[in-house]
């Protein structure tokens, strides 16, 4: 088991992580323009304004970038610049009813930055961005409600951890928050008056003595909320795994028990009910440095059995926790000493078998899962891969996941941290992550289990976000409850409306499948996409570079020639129709590098055949051109000839302790990054003297 401090440095090492990451300015958006936010003013009169900011100054923006969606009456009125070239204000009219409207920017290339970059870069539909529900009447809407104020006291790395959140919605499509004031280290559960929360009611659960940094919620059938949740008492010398179950959907009169009394602390609480309504738990005890569960026996848990599910040290961070249809427990988790993403599968309900696995294992993967079953009982987690900074899925192939199939969801830049997902009406993923490297609150909208062509959103920019929490609407529109530590508010948010104009659906790229090209031609190819009538492709020597678009008609693949040696080419391949343009891989380029294998070259000395030659002597040959090194091998015969060594560039190697009177056999090869030549002519041979 580590040392308490070896743990604590773990979780500084995760704060300072987050403390990291620096505000970028709008100059360091680049040349690719995007939409920051857009944000109402609502009024009981018959017209409502937009303020839309841009990350930089633009222009084109007209009433035939927009749609207004949720009301047939409801138009765009007038879209007016601002003094500020990068905010605009669309005024929408409206036939002053209660009905929630949505404005969207539909990108079609047409507004572009000073330097003439088109919206979202190259290609429509990536640069789209929507408003969250607005209502016609009633209070100010602010884009994020914060459910919190923020701290008038300085902000303590260990206050900023401990703001955890957990986000689900009744029957009714209410949405409810669990999560932890840091102000004074309360639980507390905010119950939204309608879906845009503009209201929500404040209960506190429980007053702790410490932070209570770990939680989370499941609601009844009865749209009652069960909390599980860590507290730490003076000093952190006792610490609880608690529970609190509500009377009622605010939770006015809760009944807190205990389910785990420890010492040096609990965390990664996940939690599930089952068909009755108990509570079933995963936590990591940080005491004896194990990964355990609590099955209850009823909601209010006045029995259970808590067991430790994996027996390994320190194995048993980031657990999340999912239930088959026959309430049978599922655990994913993260391996600390061996940075494995790992499952645990019960046999049964109270578990009392198991089945351990390793679903992933390469490098520093599994942090942040975020585990889910589908209908078919097939777990599938989302999950943090270190090692590249890429977003992951794992989508097993049975409950007991003998055979995961994973694959990369996002891989633009530092992305995954933070994940929580919820499968939607069609089963197929939803995830919200943090994306490090822009600060952002990313959405990514799977096409099916197995997320081929996910479709990304980006909910907020410049966040210093903490856990949260997802969750969907009936019509699928996702929710989040996160913590922004930048701004110091608990905030909630509606995710994008994404509607579909006709163009071409989303397609991948699949040709060439490897980083380096050893051939001055390539073959380029990609799946067909939905609804295309055409494609065409760009190639450049850099990404800015890539603008030329030509056309391979209804093919899906293009031979591409005349490739330099040494050289990085980026391409990218988009779809046509008449509506408009998709392009491949969610606007992400591909790239490769051309590595030509060395020339053909000739050996020279000792000649072939040569005879009474030394037990010590100077092998040479001739330059090979591209070559970056050689190798040579000598051998008593041919088949022998397998230990290769490099002299390096140079043209020559000496051999000594050579046996008189033998025959021996040579080969030299020329090698750089796209493979080896061998000397052109065969394997020579020569005879030492007796």
């Amino acid at each position: 088991m580590l040392q308490r401090w070896t743990r604590v440095a773990v979780l500084a090492g995760v704060l300072a992580l987050f403390a990291s990451m620096a505000v970028l300015s709008q100059a360091q958006e680049g040349s690719t323009p995007r939409v920051w936010s857009i944000v109402s003013t609502p009024t009981d009169g018959p017209l409502v304004s937009f303020t839309l900011t841009f990350s930089e100054p633009v222009s084109g923006v007209d009433a035939g970038d927009f749609r207004v969606l949720g009301s047939e009456t409801a138009h765009i009125q007038d879209v007016q610049p601002t003094d500020n070239a990068d905010v605009y204000t669309v005024t929408v009219s409206h036939d002053n009813s209660a009905a929630d409207i949505v404005v969207m920017l539909v990108d079609d290339d047409s507004i572009r930055s000073t330097s003439d970059a088109p919206l979202g870069g190259v290609g429509a539909q990536n640069g789209n961005f929507s408003s969250i529900v607005t209502k016609m009447s009633g209070a100010s809407t602010l884009a994020q409600r914060p459910l919190m104020a923020p701290s008038t006291s300085p902000r303590t790395p260990s206050r900023v951890f401990g703001s955890a959140s957990s986000l689900k919605l009744t029957s009714t499509g209410i949405p409810v928050v669990a999560y932890n004031d840091e102000t004074n280290a309360d639980l507390k559960l905010a119950v939204c008056d309608t879906l845009l929360c503009t209201h929500p009611t404040i209960t506190t659960i429980a007053t702790t003595n410490a932070l209570a940094y770990s939680l989370s919620m499941s609601m009844t059938a009865n749209d009652t909320p069960v909390i599980a949740y860590s507290e730490y008492g003076s000093g952190g010398s006792v610490s609880n795994v608690k529970l609190a179950v509500c009377n009622n959907t605010a939770c006015t009169n809760p009944t807190i028990s205990i389910v785990e009394s420890t010492t040096d602390g609990v965390g990664y609480i996940s939690m599930a009910l089952n068909s009755a309504d108990a509570p079933v738990v995963s936590y990591f005890d940080y005491f004896t440095g194990r990964l355990k569960l609590a099955v209850c026996n009823t909601t209010a848990c006045t029995s259970k059995t808590v067991m430790v599910l994996d027996d390994s040290a320190e194995v048993g961070y980031y657990s999340s926790i999912a239930l088959t249809s026959a309430d049978i427990p599922i655990v994913s988790y993260y391996d600390f000493p061996n940075g494995n993403l790992k499952l645990a599968v019960c046999a049964d309900i109270t578990c009392s078998t198991k089945t351990l696995s390793t679903l992933a294992s390469a490098g520093s993967v599994g942090r942040y899962t975020s585990l889910v079953i589908t209908a078919t009982n097939i777990p599938v987690i989302a999950f943090f891969d270190d090692d590249a900074n890429d977003l992951k899925l794992a989508v097993c192939d049975t409950t007991a996941c003998a055979d995961p199939d994973i694959s990369t969801i996002d891989s633009t830049g530092e992305v995954g941290v933070l994940t929580s997902m919820v499968l939607n009406s069609a089963g197929a993923p939803v995830i919200s992550y943090l994306d490090l490297t822009n600060e952002a609150l990313k959405i990514a909208v799977c096409n099916n289990i197995a997320c081929t062509s996910p479709v990304f959103s980006t909910l907020e920019k410049y966040v210093g976000l903490l856990p949260g929490s997802l969750a969907l609407t009936s019509e699928n529109r996702p929710i989040v409850s996160y913590s922004d530590y930048t701004s110091g508010y608990f905030k909630y948010t509606l995710g994008p409306v994404i509607i579909d104009l006709g163009q071409p659906n989303s397609f991948v790229k699949t040709a060439p499948g490897t980083p380096t090209i050893t051939s001055t031609s390539v073959v380029l190819g990609w799946n067909a996409a939905v609804g295309a009538t055409s494609y065409e492709y760009c190639i450049a020597l850099s990404v800015a570079a890539c603008t030329i678009w030509n056309s391979t008609g209804t093919a899906t693949i293009h031979t591409v020639t005349d490739l330099v040696h040494g050289a990085t080419y980026y391409w990218q391949v988009r779809a046509r129709n008449d509506v408009g343009t998709t392009l491949a891989n969610s606007s992400a380029l591909w790239q490769f590098t051309v590595a030509l294998p060395p020339t053909s070259f000739a050996k020279t000395a000792p000649a072939n055949n040569a005879i009474n030659q030394k037990t010590s002597l100077v092998l040479s040959w001739a330059a090979s051109t591209r070559a970056t090194s050689y190798e040579y091998c000598v051998a008593l015969t041919t088949a022998t000839c397998t230990n290769w060594k490099s002299t390096g560039s140079a043209r020559t190697a000496t051999v000594s302790g050579l046996l008189k009177g033998k025959s021996y056999y040579w080969q030299v090869r020329a090698v750089n990054s796209g493979g080896s030549t061998p000397s052109a002519s065969t394997f020579w041979k020569f005879t030492t003297a007796k």
